[in-house]
């Protein structure tokens, strides 16, 4: 991924509609993410970005604008591993559409967010990306490569599928309980 002297950022991301492994993924539901990214030609600093639509407007926003939790701390890169922690990585929130930070400008980690605007946690996420670029201004051209990214979610259908199996062993115990006291 690279960007030339013109452009201000670029990103990789996951996107909610082009995948069926998370249709309904929701900021609360992200436990963490973890990236591999090498080969930095003029990159300092990239950053993780999360994106919603808030239809409710908590925000007092249009229910339609692109509200972006963007990455706020000077670094969670640790050599070519790039981590995002609900409870440590630093995030402010700013509403794209009007281009206005949101709350005052405040910086939280998820936990935080959720502590301080609690909606938050349910809030869909229509993407998770990994970003860099110039924060406006221009520069010599820069670029990275993103080899992977993992995200951390809770696994629904499995714990779907375990407590349907003891509904259902639990009530076929039952029946059979209850046929044994007719005969």
């Amino acid at each position: 991924m690279s960007i030339t002297d013109q452009d201000i950022s670029a990103g990789i991301a996951w996107l909610s509609g082009y995948t069926s492994n998370y249709p309904s993924l929701t900021i609360g539901d992200l436990a963490g993410a973890t990236a591999n990214v090498v080969d930095f030609k003029g990159v300092q600093e990239p950053y993780y970005e999360l994106g919603f639509y808030d239809p409710n407007s908590n925000f007092s926003q249009d229910p339609t604008d692109h509200i972006l939790m963007i990455e706020n701390q000077s670094s969670t890169l640790n050599g070519n591993t790039m981590a995002l922690d609900p409870n440590s990585t630093l995030f402010d929130l700013y509403d794209n559409t009007t281009g206005v930070y949101l709350q005052g400008g405040q910086i939280h980690t998820l936990a935080g967010w959720f502590g301080t605007d609690s909606f938050l946690a349910g809030e869909s996420l229509r993407y998770v990306e990994i970003g860099f670029g110039y924060a406006g201004s221009s520069g010599p051209g820069v670029s990275f490569t993103v080899n992977s990214v993992d995200l951390a979610v809770p696994e629904p259908t499995s714990l779907l599928l375990l407590l349907t199996l003891v509904g259902a062993t639990g009530l076929g115990v039952r029946v059979k309980r209850l046929r044994n006291r007719r005969s």
